[in-house]
C-alpha cells in the first residue's frame, strides 16, 4: 500500500534522533512526503535532514521527499507550536498530514532510589510533552484542505491525518526498577487512546506502538555487544509506521507490538 499525493502531506517526526525517528522519517521521504525533524539539537537534526535529502532518488518509489530539520524542545508548547508555523511555510503548496511522537527519557531505579524530579522529568516529556505535539498536530491538520474534502458520494474517502506514538514494553506492565518510566509510558498509552476515540471518527488515524526490544543504534551497539543478533532494525520500525499509515479508513490499526523473535513477552 501506499499514501495518495505524498508530496502535498507534510510529515512531522518529534524526537528525531539516529535510530527510530531518523528511519520513520526517511521512510516517508523515500515515498514522496515532504518531513520536518524536530530535535532539541539543531546540529544534529540538520545533520540527519540532510543524509535524507541526499538519498534523492534512491528510495523504495524511487523518489525522495524534501527533509528539513528544526530545533524544538518538545516541553515547551510555544516552541512546538513555532516549529509548526515555520514548517508550514517551508514547505508551500503541502499541508500537515502526519505527526510522530518519538521523544523519550529513560530512569532505571529501585522504587526507594527514584526520585519525584526524575517521575516529573519523564511524565513532562512523555505525557506533557505528547499532549503539546498532539494538540499542535492536530490543529494543523484541521486546517488543511483535506479536512474539509469528501468523495463524490458525500463520505469520507481518504485518512484526513495521522498522528503516532511510540510505546514501550512498559506502556503495558510497570517491571521491578521502572517505576518512574513505566508510569510515564502508561500514561502516554492512555492519551494515545484517548485522542483516537475522540479523532477516528473525525478521519484521524492514531496509532499507538510498542517498541518491545533494543534498537539497533551506534550507542546500544557499544553498551550491549553481546546482544547485537537480537536488536530491532530502526528501518524495519519504520516501515511498520509506514504500513499503518497506508491502510485506508475501513482498516486502521490503532495499536501494534514490535519485537525480535526471541524476545520474551
Amino acid at each position: 500500500m501506499s499514501i495518495a499525493n505524498a508530496a502535498s502531506k507534510i510529515i512531522v517526526v518529534i524526537g528525531a534522533g539516529p535510530g527510530t525517528g531518523y528511519s520513520v522519517a526517511k521512510r516517508f521521504a523515500q515515498a514522496g512526503h515532504p518531513v520536518a525533524l524536530l530535535s532539541r539539537t539543531e546540529e544534529r537534526v540538520t545533520s540527519l535532514a540532510n543524509q535524507i535529502n541526499q538519498l534523492s532518488g534512491k528510495g523504495t518509489a524511487g523518489t525522495t521527499g524534501t527533509a528539513r530539520g528544526y530545533a524544538v524542545d518538545a516541553t515547551d508548547e510555544s516552541s512546538v507550536r513555532d516549529a509548526y508555523a515555520r514548517i508550514q511555510r517551508d514547505f508551500p503548496g503541502a499541508a500537515v498530514w502526519g505527526g510522530v511522537f518519538n521523544a523519550n527519557g529513560f530512569v532505571r531505579a529501585p522504587l526507594l532510589d527514584t526520585t519525584v524530579a526524575q517521575l516529573k522529568e519523564l511524565l513532562d516529556v512523555a505525557v506533557v510533552g505528547a499532549l503539546i505535539f498532539a494538540q499542535s498536530h492536530l490543529d494543523a491538520v484541521k486546517r488543511a484542505p483535506l479536512w474539509n474534502d469528501k468523495g463524490g458520494d458525500g463520505e469520507r474517502h481518504e485518512t484526513k491525518g495521522f498522528l503516532a506514538f511510540t510505546g514501550a514494553t512498559a506502556s503495558l506492565k510497570g517491571s521491578a526498577n521502572f517505576a518512574a518510566f513505566g508510569a510515564a509510558k502508561a500514561a502516554l498509552r492512555s492519551l494515545a487512546q484517548s485522542t483516537a476515540r475522540e479523532y477516528a471518527p473525525q478521519g484521524v488515524h492514531v496509532l499507538h506502538t510498542i517498541v518491545d526490544g533494543i534498537i539497533d543504534t551506534e550507542s546500544t551497539r557499544q553498551r550491549f555487544k553481546n546482544l547485537q543478533s537480537t536488536f530491532m532494525s530502526p528501518d524495519a520500525i519504520a516501515e511498520a509506521y509506514y504500513a499503518a499509515a497506508a491502510q485506508p479508513p475501513s482498516c486502521w490499526t490503532l495499536e501494534v507490538d514490535l519485537r525480535p523473535y526471541d524476545e520474551k513477552f
